[in-house]
């Protein structure tokens, strides 16, 4: 099973508008609202995929009733630690003319000691050797990188594989002295944890060795250039998908490590598996919202290898 922790989750809406302007009324149109966050999403995915998947996080209030709902019409698995706070609200609105995507995301409530010792009482109740933990987002107000640290120490060496998708900054705290299995920086975290931007193949492969400090495997995800990763005969790839006509969305992120995560859970090779992360990615940006998983099946066989 795919179990994956969303700290600080939200209500996602999002809109088009025909163009922004400031101090004037703007109408929105096209409006939808989904349950968000980055694990949230990788859960959706991989539900879809017929994959167990089981969502972790925090949720409160009103606005918390709502994002479960959301949850259960679309038959995702979970169980949400309840605060008292108010789940947040992200807003993602298309400026057709610019064809440009604002995303204005609330801060999210505070957690307390109390609510993370109870969501510490269900992770523990999923820590198996076959599940594979995804931890990604950001952290809700009123904790720190200690609590991604803490659950770290619960699952090391007892779970299938963890892979940890969040700020540069959070992952630095988090790994310095906590070795694990996956990290996915974009090229700025990596620039961050590195000190260096990676640019050639030979940047690529420095940059990886030295992220090594902080997972077995680190894969950079360098945008249209694709994924950068060593496997596990120290051979160093790039995965890429062809140019294609990409619509502005969010989620594409999420989707690589949903088709990526699918693919371990079924034992396939790394390369093979993350030419399927690479795949969902593709498919998810063509698409501008997350694909599915017959659109990424359709462009799997399009997705092209370059050993380095």
């Amino acid at each position: 099973m795919i179990v994956t922790i969303t700290l600080n989750p939200s209500i996602d809406k999002y809109a088009e508008i025909e163009s922004f302007q400031y101090d004037d009324v703007i109408r929105l149109h096209s409006v939808h609202q989904e349950a968000g966050g980055k694990g949230v999403n990788v859960s959706r995915l991989v539900r879809r995929c017929g994959n167990d998947t089981l969502a972790l996080g925090f949720i409160g209030g009103h606005s918390g009733g709502d994002f479960l709902n959301l949850l259960e019409e679309e038959e995702i698995p979970q169980e949400f630690t309840v605060i008292a706070g108010e789940t947040r609200s992200n807003l993602a609105v298309f400026d057709k003319k610019e064809s440009k995507i604002i995303k204005l995301n609330e801060p999210g409530p505070e957690v307390k000691e109390g609510d993370f010792q109870n969501f510490i009482l269900t992770l523990r109740k999923y820590v198996e050797k076959e599940n594979i933990f995804v931890i990604s987002g950001t952290l809700p107000e009123g904790i720190g990188a200690e609590m991604y640290q803490k659950i770290i120490d619960i699952l090391k060496g007892r779970v299938k594989a963890i892979l940890l998708d969040t700020e540069s900054s959070i992952l630095k705290e988090t790994l310095t002295e906590n070795k694990i299995d996956y990290i996915k920086p974009n090229i700025y975290e990596t620039e961050r944890l590195t000190g260096q931007r990676p640019e050639s193949d030979g940047n690529f492969r420095k940059a990886i060795w030295k992220l090594k400090d902080f997972a077995a495997f680190p894969i950079i995800s360098a945008g249209e250039k694709g994924v950068f990763f060593e496997d596990e005969n120290k051979k160093l790839y790039n995965i890429y998908a062809p140019p294609v006509v990409s619509t502005p969305t969010v989620g594409a992120g999420d989707a690589f490590v949903a088709g990526f995560c699918a693919a371990l859970s079924l034992d396939k090779p790394l390369l093979e598996a993350i030419r399927q992360g690479v795949s969902f990615s593709a498919a998810t940006a063509i698409s501008g919202k997350l694909c599915q998983p017959e659109e990424a099946q359709s462009m799997l066989s399009k997705i092209k290898t370059r050993e380095i």
